[in-house]
């Protein structure tokens, strides 16, 4: 088992490795201990307002496409999920609370030990599923999988799939729009904490243009910039 320090809950002896089990961290700990300590005074030391984590999750698991968020930033989460739900994703995107007794989480921790509000966010990412069948680039970029689907046929998944399947710029896209739905709920609420951010695309946009348009092309980059595994 692994301990989370300080609140001593029990956890599954890999959580050690994780960055989202060790939270608030120890100086004192294991590498990822110490990281997530490193991260909370610089949480603290920086005055930080607003904490998002993004994640994915495979379709197997019950918390997908929502905002995990701490009690003290459900308003702005509650605003973000209503609006993008309502105006902006072909698929809903929930809030959840994030649960007082469970620790070591971001959406817990980082809010109950910092004046940040703290929010965690799951796209789907059928890469992810036990059920996947090849696992491979094609499966990372369209998340297309045959046996993904049969398994949302029998009712054993918590999000929809089809044969869309949830391509890269869909997750990329929802991500990026609820990052901006959130900073703008949350400098509406906070206006003396006003964040200003420009040049991010929203979900239309990254699924017209696709995840590729923003990147450099390596064949055009100067050799001593680009590396290859």
């Amino acid at each position: 088992m692994y301990v989370n320090y300080p609140s001593g809950q029990m956890l599954a002896y890999m959580g050690i490795r994780n960055l989202n089990r060790t939270w608030p961290g120890k100086a004192e700990g294991s590498i990822v201990e110490q990281t997530c300590y490193a991260f909370m005074e610089l949480i603290k030391k920086e005055g930080v307002g607003l904490f998002m984590d993004l994640h994915e999750a495979e379709l197997e698991y019950s918390v997908i496409s929502t905002i995990v968020t701490n009690q003290n930033a459900q308003e702005v989460a509650a605003m973000a999920s209503m609006t993008l739900t309502a105006f902006e994703f072909e698929r809903p995107i929930g809030m959840e609370f994030s649960p007082p007794s469970l620790h070591g989480l971001t959406h817990r921790e980082v809010g109950d030990y910092s004046g940040a509000l703290s929010l965690l966010f799951e796209a789907p990412e059928p890469f992810l599923d036990r059920v996947r069948g090849i696992t491979d680039e094609h499966l990372l970029l369209t998340g297309e999988d045959p046996f993904v689907t049969k398994a949302g046929e029998y009712g054993l998944l918590y999000e929809k799939i089809d044969e869309k399947g949830w391509p890269i710029d869909v997750k990329v896209g929802r991500h990026c729009s609820t990052i901006l739905q959130v900073i703008q709920a949350y400098s509406e609420m906070y206006p003396d904490k006003a964040v200003a951010l420009s040049k991010v695309p929203r979900y239309a946009e990254l699924i017209e243009k696709v995840v590729g348009h923003y990147f450099y092309d390596p064949a055009e980059a100067p050799t001593d910039r680009v590396v290859y595994e």
